[in-house]
């Protein structure tokens, strides 16, 4: 599963994407010391983890890392990839044009 957001500026969306997260503007996702990104309510917490992939050309890609030792469930890649959309839109609307979510695993993503 993975998250791709089309932007006309890729690298600033993620430039933006981390200043909302260095000011405190998000409440219920945190970015850990890896860059990674996981949701923060306690039932979420750690169970997966979007990382951003090197800007391309006209998008950004987040990948999804599943915990060491747990199967992904499809509640918790569902909740995952429907909340981070919802974060995205919220705090960054502008900076895109499209996000979309696939529904099958995605060459990048790592977990069993």
């Amino acid at each position: 599963m993975a998250v791709i957001v089309y932007a006309d500026d890729p690298n600033q969306f993620t430039e933006t994407l981390q200043r909302i997260f260095d000011d405190g503007d998000v409440k219920a996702w945190i970015r850990d010391d890896d860059g990674d990104y996981t949701h923060s309510p306690s039932q979420w917490i750690q169970m997966a983890w979007f990382r951003i992939r090197p800007p391309e050309m006209d998008r950004v890609v987040f990948s999804l890392l599943g915990a060491k030792g747990m199967k992904m469930s499809t509640e918790v890649y569902a909740v995952y990839h429907g909340r981070f959309i919802e974060m995205l839109l919220t705090h960054l609307d502008h900076e895109f044009s499209d996000v979309e979510a696939t529904a099958q695993r995605h060459p990048r993503d790592r977990f069993s």
